[in-house]
């Protein structure tokens, strides 16, 4: 079964926009020392607060698609967020109890939820991570830039030498 997208056009809002702690590191107090930090488990998902503001039209197919489609949150579906690495398609959940639809006038409506997805940082193995922070403490801000540049020279400027 294909995971469902979230209609074209319905996208979050930045303002309210946030992501909570994904959890999974244990603090233990120690007598006469500092505490001790332990990884209880690596992974897993991370909750996003997040909002939409629709004009009636748009409202009209997101409440199709919520009741519907996604069975008001409970069925995965594709939504893109920004999770750390750039906006990018996650699979996501809604919270439940973390929905609310409010009229905000002129045929318009402010739905926010809650989202619970995995944060693309898990896409990253332990050597890629590596090489990433090594990059970033020599090129910085022109990271991004030399990546792209990097990508278009192997996938496009090479291709003309072929025969």
């Amino acid at each position: 079964m294909t995971v469902p997208r979230i209609p074209r056009g319905l996208r979050l809002v930045t303002s309210g926009y946030s992501a909570a702690d994904p959890g999974g590191v244990r603090r233990t107090a120690v007598a006469g020392g500092a505490p001790r930090y332990g990884l209880e488990y690596d992974g897993g998902t991370q909750q996003f607060r997040a909002s939409m503001i629709l004009r009636a039209p748009q409202y009209s197919i997101w409440t199709l698609f919520y009741f519907r489609k996604i069975g008001r949150g409970s069925i995965s579906f594709q939504m893109d967020l920004d999770s750390g690495q750039g906006v990018r398609a996650h699979v996501c959940n809604i919270v439940p109890g973390s929905y609310s639809a409010e009229p905000a006038g002129g045929g318009v409506w402010t739905v926010t939820f809650v989202l619970e997805a995995e944060p693309s940082v898990y896409e990253f193995d332990e050597d890629t991570t590596d090489d990433t922070l090594d990059l970033w403490d020599e090129y910085g801000d022109d990271l991004a830039g030399l990546l792209w540049r990097l990508e278009k020279f192997a996938l496009v400027d090479t291709k003309v030498l072929e025969p």
